[in-house]
């Protein structure tokens, strides 16, 4: 058996790898250089300033000053959030519906009620509630790494930092503010997701992802007291206005990714490669020199993100005086520490196998609870971080082909930890794995099966998190 787990964890890890390899010249090229036919021209990125600025360009003063009157948008002219108003209300309603949906089946499973603090504080809420209440040097415990040793500086700033500050206008209920930050920012996220997959596809895909997203498995974090609605929210939009070409105001979302989550620090992949795409579109270079020589002047936009990463050594300096910290207490306390994708995913399964077969003879339900909600899930999502770089390395655009870089090298820090729990949930909160799935089903029956599937998958997450088994 154990011959058999290495040769499929050398498989699966060699996979996610080729992925990366193959989209990484494909993004150098321009193309999908494994296809057949020569790439069709993506005209996605023709945006409503673009027409705006070519009209102003081809008016004059007289025109202008015979314009008397602009007939009033209609109805289904309108738009909100730059979102034709009709569209940008279904994507907030599925997204609202969807956090509404979450709370009722969580109430009915847990046979609590709405909004239970009992069914969404637990694991890693803990801490950021306490984090938020106490702060790095108020919150901390007497164990093996000393006597009231900083264990939790392994959470990042930025979310217990939001729920301090909105627990201001809510009277000090911490969970409350934690709620609203969670939510609001799942919302928005839904909103840059529909903006950035309608640029670089179409609506139809576009509206398709934010179901995904809204009925994807684990998004119930999404509405508890976890970083990875805030995570998404600043990922997604950092990506939007990369691609927007609005590089200050994506350096200041990589920015506050940088303060949530460690792979935060990756959205300089997104903000060079979608910038390095615009600067290789728009210019003819008589050189390599003269190329290489722009895409350096991509490199101060970068300088935004590696700040937020330094504000949290700078975090850990001060309040443990080591600026790296937070790697000796993941290792000493949470016994967590990086090691190869391969030795992660053989670990996996390995334990996958142990806990049925334990289950199997002594009949202990959290032997199955712990197989099907850690380590069956933690293989699924490999599995779909996989599948995903595929899906988007394979494209044409270079754009598109970008997403494949992040998401396959933030898949490669996420399962590189030696006793990996939430490797479903750090999937399930990077936005390229909902626009790849979202471009598979291009006919009604695709998008019924795939969105059933995702419910299906989305409801189970809930049951498996009641049993206390999800982290």
């Amino acid at each position: 058996m154990d011959t058999l787990f290495t040769i499929v964890s050398v498989l699966m890890s060699s996979a996610l790898f080729v992925g990366i390899v193959i989209a990484t010249i494909n993004f150098i090229l321009g193309k999908n250089v494994l296809a057949k036919h020569a790439p069709v021209e993506n005209n996605s990125e023709i945006t409503d300033e673009n027409e705006t600025n070519c009209f102003g360009n081809a008016q004059n003063d007289e025109i202008i000053d015979k314009a008397e009157y602009v007939k009033p948008a209609t109805y289904s002219e309108r738009k909100l959030f730059g979102i034709p108003l009709k569209t940008a209300l279904v994507v907030l309603g599925t997204a609202v519906a969807s956090r509404l949906i979450t709370y009722i089946i969580a109430a009915i499973v847990s046979e609590t009620y709405l909004f239970s603090e009992t069914f969404f504080v637990r694991w890693d809420a803990n801490h950021y509630l306490n984090l938020a209440k106490l702060g790095y040097s108020g919150y901390t415990e007497s164990c093996s790494c000393g006597t009231d040793a900083p264990i939790f500086l392994v959470f990042f700033p930025l979310y217990p930092l939001l729920v301090k500050l909105f627990s201001l206008i809510t009277f000090g209920n911490y969970y409350a503010a934690a709620l609203i930050i969670s939510n609001t920012a799942f919302v928005a996220a839904a909103v840059f997701l529909y903006k950035l997959t309608e640029k670089l596809f179409n609506k139809s895909i576009a509206v398709t992802a934010v179901i995904l997203l809204s009925f994807a498995p684990f998004s119930l974090f999404f509405s508890a007291p976890f970083t990875e609605s805030v995570f998404l929210l600043c990922t997604t939009a950092c990506a939007y206005f990369a691609h927007e070409n609005k590089m200050l105001a994506s350096s200041i979302f990589g920015f506050f990714a940088a303060l949530s989550r460690m792979v935060g620090v990756l959205t300089v992949i997104v903000i060079f490669t979608f910038k390095a795409a615009h600067v290789l579109s728009n210019n003819k270079f008589d050189s390599k020199k003269q190329a290489v020589g722009a895409l350096l002047k991509i490199l101060p936009y970068l300088f935004p993100v590696i700040v937020g990463t330094c504000i949290y050594l700078i975090i850990n300096l001060t309040v443990a005086g080591n600026a790296f910290a937070f790697t000796f207490y993941q290792s000493n306390h949470w016994s967590n520490h990086f090691e190869t994708v391969f030795y992660s995913l053989k670990l996996q399964w390995t334990q996958l196998a142990s806990r049925l077969n334990s289950y199997s003879i002594n009949g202990e339900d959290i032997d199955l609870n712990v197989a099907l909600g850690v380590h069956l899930n933690n293989i699924i999502a490999f599995i779909v971080s996989t599948v995903t770089v595929f899906i988007l390395a394979l494209k044409n655009d270079r754009k598109q082909i970008a997403l494949a870089l992040f998401l396959g090298i933030t898949a490669v820090i996420n399962f590189s930890i030696s006793w990996l729990l939430s490797g479903a949930r750090y999937t399930f909160a990077m936005f390229p794995v909902y626009i790849a799935f979202a471009t598979l089903t291009k006919n009604r029956y695709a998008k019924a099966l795939t969105v059933a599937a995702c419910f299906v998958l989305f409801i189970s997450s809930i049951i498996l998190f009641d049993f206390g088994q999800v982290y």
